[in-house]
């Protein structure tokens, strides 16, 4: 698994600075306490694996008009629940969707 670089340019910040460690940890500090990657603050990590059952996954295809398989397939399990904003995200099908979270549907 390749792992994300975040690279960030503090021109402020010389290097014979003595503060700049301290500077540095205060923008570590605000950054993880505050910055949301493409998601929702309620969900705070992702998990997704290929579906298993892909060979059994049927859609219909528009273009076409007939049933295809797909191979395409993806699992996302969360930590943290969002299901309402989940759903109302495009592409995602409500019909493949599921929670285990009682409080969420209320």
């Amino acid at each position: 698994m390749k792992k994300l670089v975040l690279r960030l340019r503090l021109p402020e910040f010389s290097p014979e600075d003595e503060n700049v460690p301290t500077a540095l940890r205060k923008v570590e500090t605000e950054l993880l306490n505050s910055l949301i990657l493409k998601g929702f603050p309620e969900i705070t990590k992702v998990f997704y694996q290929k579906n298993a059952d892909a060979s059994s996954m049927h859609y219909f295809d528009k273009v076409t008009g007939k049933m295809e398989k797909t191979d395409k397939n993806w699992v996302i399990e969360t930590d943290g629940v969002a299901l309402k904003k989940v759903l109302a995200v495009d592409k995602v099908d409500h019909r493949l969707t599921t929670s285990n979270s009682v409080i969420e549907i209320l």
